[in-house]
């Protein structure tokens, strides 16, 4: 090898060093190598290539170097490097290899792959910031999400996932605040975070003086995520709050919807007497009558 790396081979240079390659990659299937752990809570340690996999490596930067116009096999040795380099936990040139291969070979099936091992590094570094910024970034490149509906659908998922974890982060005061939640409701108005994002963001505006607001806040819960697990606390907030201030048409509409989602709740048996004294009020007798049987046909 050395030879062809001092350029020696003449009209054959190029020949001689895709052999070389494939000789290393017919070398790596007998060979045995042991490939360190990736554990799930903490952040990887690098560890060197094996000697076999550092002169590979070097075989292939040598061959894409001088031969980058002529490269027949670019996509797959690419990124068989930066796999190694990923196995071994050097994970920011990895991430360079995997940019690479995303920028300059989209629509193979190792872009894709990139894209996600590109992800998993980001999350294994907790870097919401480059997360957020580069699946942004992914997710406009038509090449690469073109016929991916699964692809397009993970790097919505990374983004938003990013975006949040952002929103809960803590400022300098050591505290969470409840204007970051709702800014990432704001600017992904689809997410499936959402109703997390606004069940946390109305309890910190509680603790912040704002109850107002935050009985606003678990509204546009109830109302856009229906059937989120977050739901079920907020209509007892919202409901005492529309009820203070005798808003008994809203009230009782939203106590009715309580019911029907919650019948096996301790409190829906109340809430339905509650519906119906107030449908009574407002000279609504027929419901509230009904209410009133369902009352004791239970």
């Amino acid at each position: 090898m050395e030879v062809v790396y001092a350029k020696k081979c003449g009209k054959h240079e190029q020949e001689a060093i895709e052999d070389a390659v494939h000789a290393y990659d017919e070398a790596m299937q007998d060979a045995t190598i042991k490939y360190p752990e990736k554990p799930k809570d903490t952040l990887p340690k690098e560890t060197p290539l094996p000697p076999l996999l550092s002169e590979y490596v070097k075989a292939i930067d040598f061959y894409l170097t001088n031969f980058s116009q002529d490269a027949k096999y670019g996509p797959e040795i690419r990124y068989k490097s930066a796999k190694f380099y990923y196995d071994f936990n050097h994970l920011e040139e990895s991430l360079k290899r995997f940019s690479i291969i995303i920028d300059k070979y989209p629509t193979h099936a190792n872009a894709e792959v990139s894209v996600e091992l590109t992800a998993d590094i980001y999350n294994a570094y907790k870097d919401w910031v480059r997360m957020e910024e580069w699946a942004s970034k992914m997710i406009k490149r038509k090449a690469l999400i073109q016929n991916r509906p699964n692809l397009k659908k993970n790097l919505e998922s990374y983004l938003e996932h990013a975006a949040f974890a952002l929103a809960t982060q803590k400022y300098k005061d050591g505290k969470e605040h409840s204007a970051n939640k709702l800014q990432y409701v704001k600017k992904y108005p689809k997410t499936k975070l959402g109703d997390r994002a606004l069940y946390n963001a109305a309890n910190l505006l509680d603790k912040e003086g704002n109850p107002k607001e935050g009985v606003k806040v678990r509204q546009q819960l109830i109302d856009t995520y229906p059937d989120s697990e977050f739901a079920k606390d907020s209509y007892r907030f919202f409901i005492d709050d529309l009820e203070r201030k005798g808003k008994y048409t809203q009230a009782a509409k939203y106590l009715e919807q309580y019911v029907a989602k919650y019948p096996q709740e301790s409190f829906a048996q109340e809430a339905l007497l509650v519906a119906a004294m107030y449908r009574d009020v407002l000279g609504q007798t027929d419901v509230a009558m009904k209410h009133q049987t369902d009352l004791i046909s239970k």
